[in-house]
């Protein structure tokens, strides 16, 4: 795979200004470069505990993060079962579907992005049996060759809860993390989804929690906004007073 035959068309991404999103990010993205340096691992699947609990959004951050950190990423949308109009990235007209069927070379499949260092592979023309196009030898070389081409890949795979699509991938990927919402992830779903992740105990990097607001991920990581503008000029108020009345004893 060559720099100069992947595609020109530019697919635009955009990253969550939450802070809680950019420290949980963070956290992973610690985790990820430990387990690069020690054990060469570079790809990370990411598949929901059910539908909609925010798995492309932690996807498409963890991919940016990492592309802004220097490395050479690529992005991958393993949905094959939706078409493209319903999807958040739009603008690439090929992807990961048509490579498998044969339509078309991993290099005519993969775009740039707004984000100097990071790739993006699409889910490519709606697929409906999915599980044989990921069980082939066309899917075992692609993630051969972009394993030699990038620094990370990023898997973005369907819920655990509605496919067994990310199953397939499993043994094939260095990492695999879990995504839940809270409020609408049951305990089922995530019992039944860590019993999948339980077979391999090797790759599993953690459970990723969504729709966290600021109070309770404080109770987690009391000190995660410590370098917020407002609560630095809060402590640097507290220490003058400090040093102030030390000065007048």
């Amino acid at each position: 795979m060559s720099e100069a035959s992947k595609n020109e068309e530019l697919i635009s991404l955009y990253r969550s200004d939450s802070s809680l999103m950019d420290d949980a990010v963070g956290r992973l993205i610690v985790k990820l470069y430990s387990y690069r340096e020690k054990h060469g691992k570079s790809s990370i699947l990411l598949t929901g505990c059910n539908p909609g609990c925010g798995t492309t959004t932690t996807a498409i951050n963890l991919a940016i993060a990492l592309a802004g950190a220097g490395w050479n990423t690529l992005l991958v949308d393993v949905d094959m079962r939706k078409g493209m109009k319903y999807k958040r990235l739009t603008g690439a007209g090929v992807g990961l579907s048509d490579y498998l069927e044969r339509r078309m070379e991993i290099d005519s499949i993969v775009f740039r992005t707004s984000k100097a260092k990071l790739r993006y592979v699409s889910c490519g023309l709606p697929e409906t049996n999915t599980v044989r196009l990921l069980c082939s030898e066309r899917m075992e070389r692609f993630v051969a060759e972009t394993r030699d081409a990038f620094d990370f890949i990023v898997f973005d795979c369907p819920s655990l809860s509605v496919v067994p699509d990310a199953t397939v991938l499993f043994p094939s990927v260095d990492c695999i993390s879990l995504v839940l919402a809270l409020g609408s992830t049951t305990k089922k779903q995530l019992a039944a989804a860590k019993r999948e992740v339980s077979k391999h105990p090797d790759k599993y990097t953690g459970l990723i929690i969504n729709r966290v607001d600021k109070r309770q991920y404080k109770r987690l990581f009391p000190q995660f906004d410590y370098f917020e503008e407002a609560n630095m000029r809060r402590a640097h108020r507290r220490s003058i007073r400090k040093s102030k009345h030390k000065g007048g004893e």
